[in-house]
């Protein structure tokens, strides 16, 4: 899927329980990263309304290039 723009953001989670998640998490496993960016996908999908969804998908079509970096 092509982005409009990438937005990075950063959240505050207990040090002791990421490290953590970290060791106990599969080595063959998608990275954490992955697994957020899935759950913030399902967020999105859950709580945007479908015909937003849809226009934003359209304008995505329409400037491809936009999500890129320079």
């Amino acid at each position: 899927m092509i982005s409009l723009k990438i937005e990075k953001i950063s959240i505050g989670f207990d040090a002791e329980k990421l490290k953590a998640v970290k060791f106990f998490m599969p080595k063959d496993s998608p990275s954490l990263e992955e697994q957020l960016t899935e759950q913030i996908e399902k967020i999105y999908q859950k709580v945007v309304p479908q015909p937003a969804r849809l226009y934003i998908e359209e304008v995505m079509k329409d400037n491809p290039k936009q999500g890129k970096k320079a």
